[in-house]
């Protein structure tokens, strides 16, 4: 399933649930007129990868160092 969020009257955001796919400068009466795979409207955005997850190099410190384990 694809989703399309609206951001401002000619603003939208679509995403598929985990990744931000594309970003859209048209009314969403518009993007639904053009568009030919099946979108769903929500109210939410997935956040960027970086706000996600630690970098790799940060997450094998924290291993080393052993924090973040439970004892």
């Amino acid at each position: 399933m694809l989703y399309v969020t609206k951001i401002d009257d000619h603003t939208l955001i679509t995403h598929d649930g985990h990744t931000q796919l594309g970003y859209f400068n048209m009314s969403l009466k518009e993007f639904f007129e053009k568009t030919k795979a099946e979108y769903l409207q929500t109210h939410w955005i997935p956040d960027t990868f970086t706000n996600r997850y630690r970098r790799v190099n940060y997450q094998k410190h924290l291993t080393c160092a052993s924090i973040g384990t439970k004892s």
